[in-house]
């Protein structure tokens, strides 16, 4: 199963975990037909984890969708901007690559690129960047598939994330300098961990601090414990410009009433029991990285400014509109998925 092979990447190599993403405004195209999102699917949201379990449970049987899954009503946010789609919005992935999965067949911007050197180019064979996707803009009018968080945004596959799993910081600051190159603003989400020197690099040369003026950046912190303030969160999730989001399961939240997080952690989004896209055209379904918790912010950025303008995109911003969100963990009485917790 691709998960568990991620699942061990990142263990391994401390990688794809965090996942690169990039969501960036992008002027969509006169004349491209817009795919009509289902209103009628069913997406009565569940109330409790052990709910929201028995949703999944009652739509995917493992292999295949039964019904519909739509991740923009299940989103757990009393917000008005839930009533944003992501329109004129695109998420730039960097990450595995991307599978044309049918569900992302109108999510997918022309023009990709590869920064690894894989024989297979910007394809995602490792599937972690498809899975991402689906959570993101997936889309579709038909029974048996999935709406993403944001479903008429559109992502640019920037491939960053070689195909066993592992990053590498020069790959990722290519792919940095192509975002910039593409767009003149956007949101940046990195679901992927580099070393502390190859980080200290890409710092040195005041990236970070460059792109925050004009574009959103995201990046997955880490799990459980890797949270907390002895530990150590992933990097670029540690840059001040970076808004770096982790996540947390049941039974860390259960033992850990009023834990001290790393300072540097902007937000937690509990991500358990979720289905997506593989890149064999079919479904998977995943559990608790923070590649997912990333990209599902990243996600909710294209929600609120797709209602107020690209003009409005940058770190600070961003960041202000997400704590007037989110919900104090202190705070929280029941633990489910989905949901924006600060920390």
């Amino acid at each position: 199963m691709f998960f568990r092979l991620i699942r061990f990447s990142i263990k391994k190599w401390g990688v794809v975990h965090n996942f690169l993403f990039f969501p960036v405004i992008f002027a969509l195209m006169k004349g491209r037909k817009e795919v009509t999102i289902n209103q009628e699917m069913d997406t009565e949201t569940p109330d409790t984890e052990s709910g929201f379990q028995e949703y999944i449970k009652a739509h995917f049987d493992g292999k295949n969708i039964t019904g519909s899954i739509d991740y923009h009503q299940l989103l757990n946010l009393n917000s008005p901007v839930k009533n944003n789609l992501g329109l004129g919005m695109t998420i730039a992935l960097l990450d595995t690559g991307i599978f044309h999965h049918p569900v992302l067949r109108d999510s997918i911007l022309a023009g990709e690129f590869d920064f690894t050197g894989s024989p297979l180019k910007a394809a995602d064979k490792n599937g972690h960047g498809t899975f991402l996707s689906g959570l993101i803009c997936a889309r579709s009018d038909n029974p048996g598939t999935m709406n993403g968080i944001a479903p008429k945004s559109r992502v640019a596959n920037i491939k960053v994330i070689k195909d066993n799993g592992s990053a590498v910081g020069e790959y990722l600051e290519s792919g940095l300098k192509k975002v910039s190159e593409l767009f003149s603003t956007g949101i940046i989400n990195m679901s992927l961990n580099i070393t502390v020197q190859e980080y200290d690099q890409i710092v040195a040369k005041n990236t970070f601090d460059i792109l925050a003026e004009n574009y959103v950046l995201v990046a997955a912190a880490g799990e459980n414990e890797q949270l907390l303030a002895d530990a150590g969160i992933f990097s670029p999730a540690t840059s001040g410009k970076v808004i770096a989001v982790g996540t947390v399961d049941e039974t860390f939240f259960k033992a850990n009433p009023s834990p001290v997080f790393d300072s540097r952690l902007d937000f937690i989004v509990p991500c358990f029991d979720l289905v997506s896209c593989s890149n064999d055209a079919g479904f998977t379904a995943d559990s608790g990285v923070s590649s997912m918790a990333s990209a599902i912010v990243s996600a909710i950025v294209a929600l609120i400014f797709s209602g107020q303008g690209s003009d409005k995109l940058s770190f600070n911003n961003a960041l202000k509109a997400l704590n007037l969100l989110a919900m104090p963990y202190g705070e929280i009485s029941d633990f489910n998925s989905l949901r924006l917790i600060k920390p």
